[in-house]
């Protein structure tokens, strides 16, 4: 965060409080009883070893949807109804203008 900064100085305390609102939630946990202990740094290294120790693999499923039987018939509905409207619109629209 600090060569994110450049130039700009900011104090040690609101650097520490926003890097803190970054980490997940149960790493903030077990670093905010060792706040007092460290500077920004060695609390950044414990962080980086705590996540050395606890992760995990991440492995997303992905899943091409297949039409559900409702949502077909839905959809037949739906152009039956449309296709009845087409229809209707000259009978409308003759009606509107003859009055």
């Amino acid at each position: 965060m600090r060569s994110l900064l450049g130039e700009t100085r900011v104090d040690d305390v609101i650097l520490r409080q926003l890097w803190m609102k970054c980490l997940p939630t149960n790493m903030a946990a077990y670093l905010t009883t060792s706040i007092n202990r460290g500077n920004l740094e060695e609390l950044a290294e414990a962080a980086d070893k705590i996540q050395e120790l606890f992760e995990r693999p991440c492995v997303q499923a992905v899943e091409t949807p297949t039409p559900n039987r409702v949502t077909t018939q839905q959809s037949d509905v739906l152009t039956k109804l449309l296709e009845k409207l087409e229809l209707l619109m000259p009978n409308i629209s003759s009606q509107s203008g003859s009055k």
